[in-house]
């Protein structure tokens, strides 16, 4: 296993500050609240789960956690940018996106000149065991939930699993014992060197010397069946072709390159992941130790069909469903294993999603005006780039030269603007002028309108924006409009991507319905207060009263 020495420094500099060189707070309140806290924190975070989803008729897990748990309905993230990477890595550091340093999934970085995903590691010895890519929480400037604790309690152990390796890596942070995430290329589900010299024997055993032969996909079936949905029909205008618009869809069909796609966008990939949890929770033995121990799941399904075909489809009507009934097991599992009353549970979300623009012209609800919602990105970026090129790189220059493209925003090239005695302020102002100019477009926001500015929009985007990796021009569109061609997305500061539903259960919580709004930010500081550990005082995120001993 690999810890950087600058990440020990990291934590070694922040005990002592958090210490006042006297005690550190993580060790006061170890001794205040030993004997004190539940034996294992569960943070279960559904990828792309839209709040309002959540008032459909459900009988298991979801059932339980609404009826039993305390429910925060109006809960919201609270930065623009509503991707996976920066929506999983503020619900356990407490800190919005500006403080963590992850603009988005993929980001241009400055330094560098080049665009970085969001988990990868420059380091080789973060190579990814059993896969080809460079995995770690390099990126993170700050700590976990998992980290604090490690603080407080060294014997504590904090593992996370996912479909997608961004999500497993911010909700494990720095400190955890383990990171595990599907890997798309061979289908098997794996970590990195960050984390550990080899996969442990279960999880070799989980995957199988061929997943589909003898490892955990050997019962999947063939195709995914469903029912025609009680929303809108099977085969709607909008949905994605890839994988069939209609039921059934393959899973266990085609070359592995295709399986493994397939299972990935398809409600098995959650199954699989829970799978997995539960093999670890059995192997590692968590919540059986003297000191309590998280578990950190993200599933990834919701997300994968949610951009096929739209929240409202038969599929998505299905997957959660079957999501359910995969959460009701899994409580039940927690019940057996751990205990019913000595678990706490953390329900949640990385963002939301909009509806498919075709539902909202069946509605009557569209509110983009351009060309009935959708908007082809590569067309937008060929009319902007020959605006470029005219105006700064013609005759000889390619416009690729001075503007990129990050997941984050749009950069200009500072050394491109030095070698042509180009102005960055007149440069940045016509290419501000010229995405605006697009009817779909409602601000082009620069870093001094989003570092000054007053409105709601403004302190979403500046809880966003990260110097460096945000690029100079944040663009936010109208609402209901999508750069795509088919099925749909997210990403935008408006409701639909930011509601999301909030829930916690279990140990010493409360049930309730509340009122009142809480952010995903709020749950790493929460969990901390209501298991007895100090947070960083740093933290964006307030802590919300779970209700007391019941």
């Amino acid at each position: 296993m690999i810890k950087s020495t600058s990440l020990k420094l990291a934590f070694f500099m922040s005990a002592l500050f958090l210490s006042g060189a006297v005690a550190s707070p993580y060790l006061l309140a170890e001794a205040h609240f030993i004997g004190q806290r539940p034996s294992l924190a569960v943070v279960i975070v559904v990828d792309q789960l839209r709040g309002d989803l959540l008032e459909r008729g459900y009988q298991h897990g979801l059932a339980r956690l609404s009826k039993q748990g305390r429910v925060y309905e109006k809960a919201m993230l609270g930065h623009a940018v509503s991707t996976t990477c920066p929506g999983h890595a503020v619900v356990l550091t407490g800190h919005h996106p500006d403080k963590v340093g992850i603009p988005s999934n993929d980001f241009f970085d400055e330094e560098t000149g080049e665009t970085r995903y969001c988990v990868h590691d420059d380091d080789p010895q973060s190579k990814e065991i059993g896969g080809s890519e460079q995995r770690s929480p390099s990126s993170m400037k700050v700590t976990t939930l998992g980290d604090w604790l490690k603080e407080s309690s060294p014997d504590s152990r904090v593992f996370s699993v996912s479909g997608k390796d961004r999500a497993a890596i911010t909700l494990g942070g720095h400190q955890a014992d383990a990171a595990y995430w599907f890997n798309r290329e061979t289908g098997r589900f794996l970590s990195s060197g960050y984390y550990m010299d080899e996969l442990p024997d279960y999880v070799l055993e989980f995957n199988g010397a061929d997943p589909v032969l003898d490892g955990y996909m050997k019962d999947f079936p063939k195709q995914w069946t469903h029912g025609p949905g009680s929303v809108r029909e099977d085969d709607f205008p909008g949905e994605d072709t890839e994988f069939s618009r209609t039921s059934g869809h393959p899973v266990i069909l085609g070359s592995t390159e295709d399986i493994n796609a397939q299972v990935f966008q398809s409600p098995f990939i959650d199954e699989a992941t829970l799978d997995l949890a539960l093999e670890i929770i059995r192997h590692e033995r968590l919540g059986k130790g003297k000191s309590m121990d998280v578990l950190a799941i993200s599933l990834s399904a919701t997300d994968t069909i949610g951009h096929l075909y739209g929240p409202n489809s038969a599929e998505a009507e299905d997957n959660l469903q079957r999501l359910d009934r995969l959460l009701g097991s899994l409580l039940s599992e927690l019940d057996a294993a751990v205990g019913e009353q000595d678990y706490v549970v953390a329900f949640t979300a990385d963002h939301g999603v909009a509806d498919l623009p075709e539902w909202h012209v069946r509605k009557g609800t569209l509110q983009c005006t351009e060309n009935e919602g959708r908007i082809g990105f590569l067309s937008l970026l060929l009319k902007l780039y020959w605006k470029i090129y005219w105006n700064f790189t013609f005759p000889f220059d390619n416009p690729g030269q001075l503007v990129s493209f990050g997941g984050a925003g749009l950069s200009i090239n500072r050394d491109f603007l030095g070698e042509h005695g180009l102005s960055f302020e007149q440069t940045l102002a016509s290419i501000e002028s010229f995405v605006e100019a697009d009817g779909f477009v409602v601000n082009a926001w620069n870093a001094s309108e989003i570092k000054t500015g007053t409105s709601i929009e403004a302190e979403l985007m500046r809880r966003s924006y990260v110097p460096a990796r945000s690029g100079d021009l944040m663009v936010q569109l109208h609402p209901d409009c999508l750069f795509s061609d088919s099925g749909t997305t997210h990403g935008s500061l408006y409701d639909y991507d930011r509601h999301i539903p909030l829930i916690f259960y279990g140990w010493n919580v409360k049930p309730g319905q509340l009122d009142q709004t809480a952010f995903s930010v709020d749950i790493g500081p929460t969990l901390a207060k209501h298991i007895g550990i100090a947070v960083p005082p740093t933290v964006d995120g307030v802590t919300l009263s779970l209700g007391g001993p019941l």
